[in-house]
């Protein structure tokens, strides 16, 4: 097929110049541009097809996040209020604690009680954060409750706790710790240190860091000695007893509170 165009001369003898195309160099171009917008087109519905599945897909874990998470805060919300009941609900009219754990649960814990006319007090801080440090410190919380309740010897009681807590400890966590066991009606303080910060003893008009021997942690060697040591207390002293989320708090411009503000205070309001 053929495709023609003729013009007639102006003048005899009435010749006809004939063009001739061929129909594939006429639309030539035109199919091209068809061929183009129908790619374009193509192109453009998988783009969008793209867009619509990774919109889709962004929602649908997003949705799973969501649910994941508050089923983890739901679960965080119950293992805080689990850790809180452990403290001691009640106080004796001398002893005051407070815990605010940095995440919903912590590895700090204290814990006291009377029997037999002495208190049995503790403080503890575990390595570490979160869930795992929690659940160390709900074990040496139980632990402390059960030998506290058979024996006095702070040293002794420390022992059994370090050989349980390096039983099985493959994550090597391990938890400062300090307990003393007060005799009410003498005055006579035992206590032993497993690595915690020193307590601070108001004593007269004096405060000061209670000397303790630090000893290890618990549950760094099963072998671990714990030296006891012993102080008489007279009536009006105050001893101070905190764990590290203390002295390390940091301010806006990344400064740790520090021992020596701790003291500072403690002078300014005398406890």
């Amino acid at each position: 097929r053929f495709m023609m165009r003729s013009s007639t001369l102006p003048r005899d003898p009435f010749w006809r110049v004939v063009q001739v195309y061929r129909p594939e160099e006429v639309f030539a171009r035109m199919r091209q541009m068809r061929r183009n917008q129908v790619f374009i087109l193509f192109l453009g519905l998988a783009i969008l097809f793209f867009m619509i599945n990774r919109y889709a897909r962004s929602e649908t874990n997003l949705r799973q996040a969501s649910e994941e998470q508050a089923r983890m805060s739901g679960e965080l919300k119950v293992a805080s209020n689990i850790q809180q009941k452990m403290l001691p609900k009640t106080y004796p009219p001398y002893v005051y604690g407070f815990l605010e754990p940095a995440l919903e649960v912590g590895g700090d814990l204290f814990d006291c009680f009377v029997r037999d006319g002495k208190l049995f007090f503790c403080i503890g801080d575990v390595s570490g954060k979160g869930v795992p440090a929690a659940m160390l410190m709900s074990m040496t919380h139980s632990l402390f409750r059960v030998q506290s309740h058979k024996e006095e010897s702070p040293s002794h009681i420390l022992q059994v706790l370090n050989k349980e807590l390096c039983r099985g400890n493959d994550a090597g966590m391990f938890i400062t710790f300090f307990m003393g066991c007060l005799d009410l009606y003498s005055g006579v303080l035992r206590f032993s240190n497993a690595g915690h910060d020193k307590p601070f003893l108001e004593y007269g008009e004096e405060i000061a860091l209670l000397p303790t021997k630090a000893n290890l942690p618990l549950g760094a060697f099963p072998t671990t000695r714990f030296e006891e040591q012993t102080l008489s207390l007279n009536r009006g002293d105050i001893l101070f007893l905190y764990t590290d989320g203390l002295t390390e708090a940091r301010s806006e411009d990344r400064q740790f509170y520090g021992r020596e503000r701790v003291l500072e205070v403690l002078k300014a309001y005398r406890i």
